[in-house]
């Protein structure tokens, strides 16, 4: 063979292997492709999957949790500050944006207040939640900042913080408004000769797009409680998070702990004129597809069992 020949004969066969070679190389990648794509699909299922499992997203869901116990002028209390802390963590479990405030002043809490409105304004639910002092005048309730001085019965509107103005800041919000309050104290003030005519907290009428709760009935005194956590605290916890109840539903769940671990002295209580039906960690199905059905629904309400256990008597204090 000529040399000329046999060189190109190499060539041609340099190439020919050069191309199987890459053909083989581009089969294996695909193969390689295949089984990883094969591999990651399950994976990238459960990871939708554990998404589509969180609850709500923190954007939508706004809160502000304040606890108040380190009073000086006033008895001081010591479940709030705890109360506050627990209550805020199990907020943060079903998707809320929690912003915290324990033992605040009067302007401490007027910030928080302030910048809470405007943080929530176009949330999809904003909540408040307040532990300590709090007491009624005339029929308005005031809730007590640490470090108030209280003298006579004008300084209750000059150093406390008014509800009627809060609930009015958040009530220019677009969502649904959820306020809870462990106030309704016995007169906390006293001591300092400054006489209530009425005990705990005033009724505040019912508010479109408002779900309000009271650690327990109007012009009646709540307990501080002996452990951790005030009674009303304690229910909350515990019902909180339960998937698929309502919040009536779970409510008259609080109401029977409260009711049960008092003695039957302190029942919750609630105002509603909700226009949604709303779930801490879930709904139904169909509540879910059809968001806007009516809370006043009675064919949608779950009845809660009465709580059977012997009523325990909690002699501690009031707030």
């Amino acid at each position: 063979m000529r040399t000329a020949d046999f060189l190109d004969a190499q060539a041609a066969f340099g190439t020919a292997a050069m191309t199987a070679a890459a053909a083989t190389a581009g089969a294996e990648m695909r193969q390689a492709r295949r089984l990883a794509l094969g591999f990651m699909a399950p994976l990238l299922a459960a990871v939708a999957l554990a998404f589509a499992s969180l609850p709500a997203l923190a954007d939508g869901r706004f809160a502000l949790v304040i606890g108040n116990g380190a009073y000086t002028g006033v008895p001081a209390l010591a479940t709030p500050p705890n109360d506050a802390r627990d209550i805020a963590a199990a907020l943060k479990s079903v998707g809320f944006k929690v912003t915290l405030g324990i033992d605040l002043d009067q302007p401490a809490m007027r910030r928080a207040i302030a910048e809470f409105a405007a943080e929530a304004a176009d949330a999809d639910v904003s909540l408040l939640y307040y532990a300590g002092h709090g007491v009624q005048l005339a029929g308005r309730n005031y809730l007590i900042p640490v470090g108030a001085q209280l003298h006579t019965v004008d300084d209750i509107e000059t150093r406390t913080i008014p509800l009627d103005p809060v609930l009015a800041e958040l009530g220019k919000g677009k969502g649904s408004h959820l306020v809870f309050l462990d106030a309704c104290r016995n007169n906390p003030f006293a001591g300092a000769g400054v006489t209530l005519p009425s005990a705990g907290l005033a009724r505040v009428g019912k508010l479109p797009g408002f779900f309000i709760a009271f650690a327990t009935q109007p012009d009646n005194v709540a307990f501080d409680g002996g452990g951790r956590n005030s009674p009303f605290a304690t229910a909350l916890l515990g019902h909180l998070a339960t998937p698929g109840a309502d919040i009536s539903s779970m409510m008259i769940a609080v109401r029977n702990d409260v009711f049960a671990a008092t003695g039957g002295q302190q029942i919750p209580a609630d105002e509603s004129l909700l226009t949604r039906q709303f779930y801490f960690a879930g709904g139904a199905a169909e509540d879910l597809e059809q968001g806007d059905r009516l809370v006043g629904d009675p064919s949608r309400r779950r009845s809660q069992p009465a709580d059977r256990r012997p009523p325990r008597r909690d002699t501690s204090r009031h707030r």
